[in-house]
């Protein structure tokens, strides 16, 4: 093995990805966090790294991403919205046989109901937001209804 060409060829590969920031991430998983440093591969370590990147035309590993603010307060909207569904008796039968909120009918919903008239999924914060008050106003105005 020429190793200093290998070396290239995996300096190579990762900047074809994009991956030179996640570098020392991807060889710590690779290597179980043995080390971060490429030159601290063995030969096999290298040859099967190289030979991996070169095989697999998708990213084999990144790190992480921490979670932002706004990650976290949509997903709590997101999660917001399905509670309320639930409440309206939104199900749909899942693949295992039990049951699952029925996001085609909370998308359809928020398409109509929402100021943004957009599926959730494709919603920002603020127009998530709106949506949660929307739908906290349609399930007040549906339990009125029902105790009628």
């Amino acid at each position: 093995m020429n190793r200093p060409a290998t070396m290239r060829q995996l300096h190579a590969a990762l900047a074809h990805r994009g991956l030179m920031d996640d570098k020392k991430a991807i060889i710590a998983q690779f290597t179980n966090d043995r080390t971060e440093s490429a030159s601290e591969l063995t030969d096999r370590e290298l040859t099967e790294l190289v030979h991996q990147m070169n095989a697999t035309p998708t990213i084999i590993c990144t790190t992480k991403k921490k979670p932002t603010h706004e990650d976290r307060q949509r997903e709590r909207m997101i999660r917001s919205l399905y509670g309320h569904a639930r409440q309206l008796g939104w199900f749909a039968p899942d693949s295992k046989g039990g049951v699952k909120v029925d996001a085609v009918r909370l998308n359809s919903w928020c398409e109509k109901h929402t100021p943004a008239h957009l599926p959730f999924k494709k919603m920002n914060v603020e127009e998530l937001a709106a949506a949660v008050t929307c739908i906290k106003n349609y399930v007040k105005t549906d339990t009125n209804r029902l105790a009628r």
